[in-house]
């Protein structure tokens, strides 16, 4: 009974997501800090408006605004957390919309990009360099 109503919860939500798309976004493979290239259908509209929103609240939430862009196609380097579960959102200047699959960010070498994330080098370095100084405030834009 359980597997049933997980089979029948997972194919109404794909059907779900195939009903509100007008084209194809291409689920990508995303790392965390590492380039990816973004695609989708050409619908031969004006631009295209690009978001990266939460898989759990697509409709609600957007964790990152990637702009407008008059190709197909981009490169983005994600500031995300591994283990992010999200979606690509693309609606074109028809009022058109696309939506990639769901996508797990998966870990990078690299997390230097996420806010809030220090490499273990810089942290190592910056202690013991400025271990005497008071630390500096960025609060203002300064450093």
């Amino acid at each position: 009974m359980y597997s049933t109503l997980i089979s029948v919860a997972l194919f109404s939500a794909l059907a779900i997501q195939g009903a509100r798309a007008d084209f194809t976004v291409n689920t990508p493979e995303i790392t965390q800090c590492e380039p990816v290239k973004l695609t989708w259908d050409n619908t031969g509209a004006q631009s295209y408006n690009v978001i990266i929103v939460p898989n759990s609240d697509p409709c609600n939430g957007v964790l990152a605004d990637l702009g407008d862009h008059t190709v197909n196609h981009i490169t983005w380097t994600p500031q995300l957390k591994e283990g992010e579960v999200v979606m690509v959102s693309v609606l074109d200047s028809n009022d058109q919309e696309g939506w990639s699959g769901a996508v797990t960010v998966k870990k990078g070498n690299d997390t230097s990009c996420i806010p809030g994330a220090k490499p273990a080098a810089a942290v190592v370095s910056s202690s013991s360099v400025q271990s005497s100084e008071a630390p500096k405030s960025s609060a203002a834009g300064t450093t």
